[in-house]
């Protein structure tokens, strides 16, 4: 928990609850808090040490994941009320829900914060406490901002064996922001220990899913300075594709000083059906192949690569996993 602050506010109604005997455990991966790397995370709980008689029943666990903590924080009894305050990103609070869940009581109350980070704009992909709560069916408490949007939110679980379990962990497979190999090795030891075979693997899938999308995400510069650097050192460059890939991937070399030849299109395909016409079109018979054109392979249809390695002229086939990439920036720039 970021600061302390939640801690100290959770300590501060069980103090006037009367609830003095009442553990707590506060979990971070971090050791600054991350609005200012100078202060200590949970800097806020000794702020509030002389005004908190039960302070001592507050243990701040620091650099660990959850999975690695939860056994022995869980060791005297099973946890009635847990708060969730992480990436916001997935796998982020989906995943340590799953972790937590073999240790929480019938009737737990689970409580997360920030459940519509993801409708702020540069947080549009930290949508992980959102996806957890809409998965579990259970008895559900939202507390809304001003502007409409629900801000924290609880629920309190009423069937940790039901059928939602294996939805949990199917979720995984929705696309992760991030990925730890050292972190999912921790969470796979408590999935080993605590769940049925079905669960994992579903957990599995998920992970190796995730994996290769963000080892090719991460890999995403490395293929783009090599398609630049060879688009630089050819004689002329032409893209197989007038649809919307080989117009987006004109737009980006061209905003980064490649001049593209022309837009190929295959012999039997109109030049007219091209996406944009202000474009040079050609057909593949049209090119000087006697020049060693660079020809970049932006067309989904696999048939083009068959008749290219029939005809046997050389290509540069672009990674499928590029384009998501050259689309979304085609689509920011082209209006500015």
């Amino acid at each position: 928990m970021s600061g302390g602050g939640t801690s100290v506010l959770i300590l501060n109604c069980l103090q006037k609850l009367g609830m003095d005997d009442t553990e707590m455990y506060s979990v971070d991966l971090s050791y600054t808090y991350h609005l200012n790397p100078e202060k200590c995370c949970g800097f806020q709980i000794e702020e509030a040490r002389p005004y908190l008689k039960n302070i001592d029943k507050h243990s701040l666990i620091l650099g660990k994941t959850l999975p690695e903590v939860i056994e022995n924080i869980a060791k005297n009894g099973k946890i009635d009320f847990m708060i969730l305050d992480t990436t916001h990103y997935l796998p982020g609070e989906l995943l340590d829900f799953a972790a937590a869940l073999p240790f929480l009581t019938d009737n737990a109350v689970i409580v997360a914060d920030d459940i519509s980070f993801w409708f702020e704009g540069e947080n549009r992909w930290a949508f992980a406490t959102n996806v957890l709560f809409d998965l579990c069916t259970a008895e559900k408490y939202y507390a809304y901002t001003p502007d409409g949007f629900p801000k924290v939110a609880a629920f309190r679980l009423q069937d940790k064996s039901g059928k939602w379990q294996r939805n949990i962990f199917d979720a995984l497979s929705l696309p992760w922001s991030y990925y730890d190999e050292k972190q999912i090795e921790c969470y796979r030891k408590i999935v080993y220990k605590y769940f049925p075979e079905e669960i994992q693997e579903s957990f599995n899938r998920a992970v190796e899913i995730n994996a290769a999308a963000i080892g090719k995400k991460n890999n995403i510069k490395h293929v783009i300075r090599d398609i630049v650097n060879r688009c630089r050192e050819a004689n002329s460059v032409y893209i197989y594709g007038a649809g919307q890939r080989g117009s987006a991937l004109m737009y980006f070399l061209k905003k980064n000083g490649i001049k593209i030849n022309a837009l190929i299109v295959s012999d039997d395909r109109s030049k007219s059906q091209a996406i944009d016409l202000n474009a040079d079109i050609v057909h593949i018979s049209e090119v000087p192949i006697d020049d060693v054109p660079l020809i970049l392979v932006a067309a989904a249809d696999g048939e083009i690569r068959i008749n290219l390695d029939r005809l046997n002229i050389k290509y540069y086939d672009i990674p499928n996993y590029v384009f998501p990439f050259i689309k979304e920036y085609y689509e920011i720039m082209r209006d500015i």
